[in-house]
């Protein structure tokens, strides 16, 4: 079983992703996996991207060269957050699948919203 980790504002480490924002982010992971971008807001309460970021992140999936795919309970050992003084900053390390664990990353700011939270996405990319 999975050991509960809390949703803290701490500024001065980075911390492995909490629990609750677990499932909300898988989901939106898949449907970027997908190619769905319009369901995002349906699987988690998204900030809507552009439609030029849209076409950006797409664009960077495509020349990566990969498919891009679901993640899975081990990209939590790596995906780490921390708090920014008004969201947290997030980076999900995300999957293909020809070579499991990848170099790419998707970034995140997560805003505290009344007993929830709205995920926003910055950008997907190798850092």
């Amino acid at each position: 079983m999975t050991e509960h980790i809390p949703v803290t504002k701490n500024e001065d480490e980075e911390l492995p992703v909490p629990t609750a924002w677990r499932k909300p982010l898988a989901d939106i992971v898949a449907c970027l996996a997908s190619g769905e971008f319009s369901k995002l807001p349906s699987v988690a309460p998204v900030i809507p991207l552009t439609d030029q970021k849209c076409l950006d992140i797409e664009s960077y999936i495509r020349a990566y060269g990969r498919k891009l795919t679901s993640l899975p309970e081990e990209s939590w050992k790596t995906s780490i957050y921390l708090w920014m003084g008004g969201y947290w900053d997030v980076l999900v390390d995300l999957f293909t699948v020809e070579e499991g664990p990848s170099d790419l990353v998707l970034s995140l700011r997560v805003y505290p919203r009344e007993g929830s939270y709205t995920f926003q996405i910055e950008w997907l990319h190798v850092p």
